[in-house]
């Protein structure tokens, strides 16, 4: 969600988030896409949500709701859920 904050509001550009994500994505791969630390969780966690292909919003919410009706954690198996039924919602772009 920072990203994406950082992005609409005009602090950061759409270069600058693509290369901290191509940052990420090396540290992921160095630590073999691996989530058994918080570095592997956070930089993981981003390349797994930059390949599902939702908005952050949109699946933050639908994370939410699956919590809140369903008593369910937070899980990858969710998050894939989650992707399968909506499909793709665009992405943001920098203002």
């Amino acid at each position: 969600m920072a990203l994406d904050g950082v992005l609409q509001t005009g602090l950061w550009s759409e270069d600058t988030v693509a290369a901290y994500n191509t940052q990420q994505a090396a540290v992921c791969d160095k630590l073999g896409n691996s989530v058994d630390s918080y570095d592997d969780i956070y930089a993981c966690g981003l390349v797994r949500f930059n390949h599902a292909g939702l908005a952050i919003v949109p699946l933050w919410r639908a994370m939410m709701e699956v919590s809140e009706t369903e008593g369910e954690l937070y899980s990858a198996s969710m998050i894939n859920a989650i992707v399968q039924k909506q499909g793709a919602a665009p992405r943001p772009t920098a203002p």
